[in-house]
């Protein structure tokens, strides 16, 4: 979903960036990258990605076990990274990755895209101007709209 709704488009409009290549393990018939974007590379797997010497960067948006070693596989293989969040399961973890990042002189960036939606710019604003006082906790949540039930 993530690529999706956010990577991909951000990417297509971007001049400077080119949609080079995705990973998709296993195409469904209603989801099948190499039909949504037939001007695309097609993986089947992550590590055939990294060998391509063609890539600049690699945006990781698979499940959150696998963004450290895709992270650390993707720095390892010359790539710049933009992981999305979580980062690492732990801070150890994400120091190897900065240290990595360091080592190699590949940049690897946390996707943030919340830091500019209305909510957190309007806290942040508020804040900047002493309106809120002391804030110790700042909870908000993103609810995607489902016209389907899930099931239970």
């Amino acid at each position: 979903m993530s690529a999706k709704v956010f990577h991909i488009p951000l990417i297509t409009v971007t001049k400077i960036f080119r949609l080079h290549s995705i990973v998709q393990r296993t195409p469904k018939p209603n989801d099948d990258a190499s039909i949504d974007h037939p001007s695309v590379k097609i993986y089947h797997s992550a590590d055939e990605m990294f060998a391509d010497p063609s890539i600049d960067i690699i945006v990781i948006t698979t499940t959150p076990d696998t963004h450290f070693s895709f992270a650390k596989s993707a720095l390892e293989a010359g790539k710049h990274v933009l992981v999305e969040k979580p980062f690492a399961p732990t801070s150890s973890e994400a120091q190897t990755l900065i240290d990595i990042s360091a080592k190699t002189g590949k940049l690897i960036c946390v996707y943030q895209n919340r830091r500019w939606d209305t909510d957190f710019l309007t806290v942040q604003k508020l804040l900047a101007d002493d309106k809120l006082g002391r804030v110790v906790e700042f909870e908000t949540h993103f609810d995607r709209y489902k016209p389907v039930r899930p099931e239970t």
